[in-house]
């Protein structure tokens, strides 16, 4: 679920979810994106990466490093959480292996010089994305 914020004078997005964390849904979202970004969606083809996020991926540190070490590489996600990190997988109906977002993680490192968020474009007009998450 994404909504679209207004705030004056400009236009703000924030992606918001829908998650069970094991005990019961809750709400995440990530950040306002920052000022050089464009919408989550704009034409990326398959293997494209950039490293678009949230205003605040600054200010993630290494929760993003702690995340990718608790992905497993055999589960299949759509989300994976920790802390003030998200690894997404966006566009509805969309779901990858933890491997596919370990790969993409170190793709957005190295081929991409991406030093928080990022974003990868994979088959099927999905993307995984790293980016701050706030509100659980």
């Amino acid at each position: 679920m994404a909504m679209i914020a207004a705030a004056a004078p400009s236009l703000v997005r924030i992606e918001k979810f829908s998650l069970f964390n094991g005990e019961k849904s809750v709400i995440i979202e990530t950040g306002p994106p920052a000022a050089n970004s464009t919408d989550i969606k704009q034409s990326l083809a398959e293997g494209d990466l950039d490293c678009h996020g949230s205003a605040f991926c600054e200010r993630l540190g290494g929760s993003c490093d702690d995340a990718y070490c608790k992905v497993i590489p055999s589960n299949i996600y759509t989300t994976f959480l920790d802390g003030t990190c998200g690894l997404f997988v966006s566009s509805e109906h969309c779901e990858a292996m933890g491997q596919d977002l370990l790969d993409a993680y170190d793709e957005l490192r190295d081929e991409g010089h991406c030093s928080h968020c990022g974003r990868k474009e994979i088959a099927n007009n999905c993307m995984i994305k790293i980016d701050q998450v706030t509100g659980y």
